[in-house]
């Protein structure tokens, strides 16, 4: 859902001038955080089917991905934030 987000921001953007310059931008921002949850999502998934099929008892969560694509995602929006912050303050 992210990656299609980022997609249509971007195609939405239009050719506007910096408007349409910082909507690219924040697509192309949200692009790299999606491609990230993805693989985190597949890494998962792989590495707890091979513990259910080994019947391996341990801990089938993990603390640290969540809070790190959380981060990144937070960094997203913060930038995307101060940058329209920063062009509205310039305009």
């Amino acid at each position: 859902m992210l990656a299609t987000m980022s997609v249509g921001i971007i195609s939405l953007a239009g050719k506007e001038g910096e408007a349409g310059q910082v909507s690219r931008l924040y697509g192309l921002t949200l692009m790299p955080v999606s491609i990230a949850f993805t693989i985190y999502a597949l890494h998962m998934y792989l590495k707890r089917t091979a513990m259910l099929v080994r019947r391996d008892p341990g801990p089938f969560d993990d603390r640290t991905g969540p809070t790190v694509l959380g981060g990144l995602l937070l960094a997203a929006i913060v930038s995307n934030v101060s940058v329209k912050l920063y062009s509205a303050y310039l305009y």
